[in-house]
């Protein structure tokens, strides 16, 4: 697991922007020794107004030094040297990708209309969630044809797998696993 965590600011949208760019080019550097990824990006008010931007993400490599991470981490961001790096051995792949993914579904808590309107506004359009090489989650050329649609939004749902039964509440889907885990793209 690895956490790459921006300066606080004040700009969503342009954190955002900076923490995938970031991410990017981050995963480029490290070229033949990411095998693959999965990516969310996590957004959170602080109280005074500011915002946290986090990137937390499965990298399917060889070690990653922290040290290395986190000087080209702040050459790429200009500000942050924040990085947490932590092997996940101990979790099965599939797991541990529905852990990276909950940090950019989830919801922050307790946060005005304002910062609703603002989040919502700063945040549009913009792909919280993203996965590369061989851990990439989605075969959406396979997937389109589901029809299905999110009753809300309008949004087209892709099915990304069955979330294990252990974490579900309401194990819905096949025997050994949870319910079905949906995606929406617009």
């Amino acid at each position: 697991m690895l956490t790459l965590t921006l300066k606080v600011g004040t700009d969503v949208e342009a954190m955002v922007d900076l923490a995938i760019e970031s991410y990017t080019k981050l995963i480029r550097h490290l070229g033949a020794r990411v095998r693959g990824a999965v990516r969310g990006v996590e957004v959170k008010p602080k109280r005074d107004g500011q915002w946290y931007v986090h990137v937390h993400a499965l990298v399917d490599s060889r070690w990653l030094g922290q040290q290395e991470l986190s000087d080209y981490w702040h050459k790429l961001t200009g500000s942050s040297m924040v990085v947490d790096v932590r092997r996940r051995a101990q979790l099965e792949t599939g797991r541990a990708a529905c852990e990276v993914v909950k940090y950019a579904t989830k919801a922050p808590d307790r946060l005005t209309d304002a910062q609703v309107d603002y989040l919502s506004q700063a945040t549009y359009g913009r792909r919280f969630v993203e996965s590369c090489g061989k851990l990439s989650l989605l075969d959406t050329d396979r997937h389109n044809s589901t029809g299905l649609k999110c009753s809300a939004c309008g949004a087209r749902l892709v099915f990304v797998g069955f979330m294990p039964a252990e974490w579900a509440e309401d194990a819905t889907g096949p025997p050994d696993h949870g319910p079905p885990v949906l995606l929406g793209l617009s």
